[in-house]
């Protein structure tokens, strides 16, 4: 059983180094989101927001970085849910840095 915690750590412990190379910035907390009050907030890129919750969270984009998620997939409010939905988001985002 301790090897398990041991190898829970390491990998969180990997996992917080990795997000501190990629640039993705703490911003305003305390966003309003359809999943609560945002405790944390993080910027993947410009327009695009990841916002946690105490209990859920999700992606917002704003109106233009909503407008690159294809007309059938996006969402009128610019937020898309964690667990199901960042698919539409990380779509969008790789279709959005390919064209630049």
């Amino acid at each position: 059983m301790a090897e398990i915690h041991d190898d829970m750590a390491a990998e969180k412990a990997a996992h917080e180094t990795e997000l501190r190379t990629l640039d993705r910035p703490t911003i305003r907390a305390g966003a309003s989101t359809p999943w609560g009050m945002a405790q944390i907030s993080r910027q993947f890129a410009n327009g695009i927001v990841l916002h946690s919750t105490a209990s859920h969270g999700g992606f917002h984009l704003v109106e233009n970085a909503n407008a690159i998620v294809h007309a059938l997939y996006r969402n009128d409010d610019g937020f898309y849910e964690e667990d199901c939905e960042w698919a539409k988001v990380a779509h969008a985002l790789s279709a959005a840095v390919h064209r630049l």
